[in-house]
């Protein structure tokens, strides 16, 4: 029995030492790790839970779970990884107190589908359907509110535009799509699907109609705000209501210039009268 106990012991300290694949091992500071290890995949030895898959290259991904602070500043700080993680090959949701909370996909490559900023903001890289949208405009919640004045002046200063956003990630994908070599059905049907996925984002991506970002800059610079990629973007709702107040001022000086013409017309007529003129 004594014997029994000692080599089941072993054992379960075997499973949680060994550090092969598929296996269970508690470090010297009680980090648990289960399945792989990588060279330096921790970069501050500082993260308390991992699962890693399998593979040893260290410039690919760096765990498959993991909590703690994952290293620092150089590499990516993030707190909770789920998914892949890394330079490349991160189709990864990325919950991070330090910057925000990154939302991930891509193939080769770290692409951010969202981003939750520190200071609350929300980025997206693509369009937003939905059958309705509220903004909060309480005055409750505003000071300093003024009338919005000469509004026709900076919307006749205003350039609309038609244009194509950039594609050539896209583009390039597509043609190693089409590439691509299927070996049975399902992986045809898959392509295929992704093909035509990728090839809709370029058609909506072509033809659009706004502004530059860089010249309502110079007429209404309230309206454009840096984001944290660096990029320009334009508060389109902002703009309704200087086109509301531009109507207004247009409408006026018609009213003005309509009050003019009738005057003018009376004058005629009571000229036409004296002089006996139909």
């Amino acid at each position: 029995m004594k014997t029994f106990k000692i080599c089941t012991i072993t054992i379960i300290l075997a499973l949680f030492t060994f550090s092969a694949f598929g296996q269970i091992k508690v470090v010297a500071n009680g980090k648990v790790k289960m399945g792989n290890e990588r060279p330096n995949n921790d970069y501050n030895n500082e993260v308390t839970q991992e699962i890693l898959g399998l593979g040893s290259d260290p410039y690919r991904t760096g765990s498959k779970l993991s909590f703690g602070d994952y290293g620092s500043v150089v590499n990516y700080s993030s707190n909770v990884t789920i998914g892949e993680y890394g330079n490349y090959d991160s189709d990864a949701l990325q919950l991070n107190g330090k910057y925000g909370i990154y939302l991930t996909s891509g193939g080769q490559g770290n692409y951010n589908v969202a981003l939750f900023t520190s200071s609350g903001d929300l980025e997206l890289r693509g369009s937003i359907n939905s059958y309705s949208s509220s903004i909060t405009s309480d005055e409750r919640l505003k000071k300093n509110i003024k009338p919005c004045t000469n509004a026709l002046q900076s919307i006749l200063k205003l350039k609309g535009i038609t244009y194509d956003f950039k594609t050539d990630s896209a583009e390039m994908y597509l043609a190693s799509l089409r590439k691509v070599k299927t070996i049975d059905d399902k992986s045809a049907k898959d392509l295929l699907l992704s093909q035509k996925e990728t090839e809709d984002k370029i058609k909506a991506a072509a033809n659009q109609v706004g502004f530059s970002a860089q010249e309502l800059q110079k007429v209404l610079p309230q309206l454009v705000v840096t984001g944290s990629n660096g990029l320009l973007a334009v508060n389109y709702i902002g703009v309704i209501p200087v086109l509301v107040e531009s109507i207004k001022e247009q409408q006026a000086i018609i009213d003005a210039q309509k009050a003019t013409i009738d005057a003018l017309q009376k004058d005629i007529l009571a000229i036409k009268a004296k002089l006996g003129m139909k």
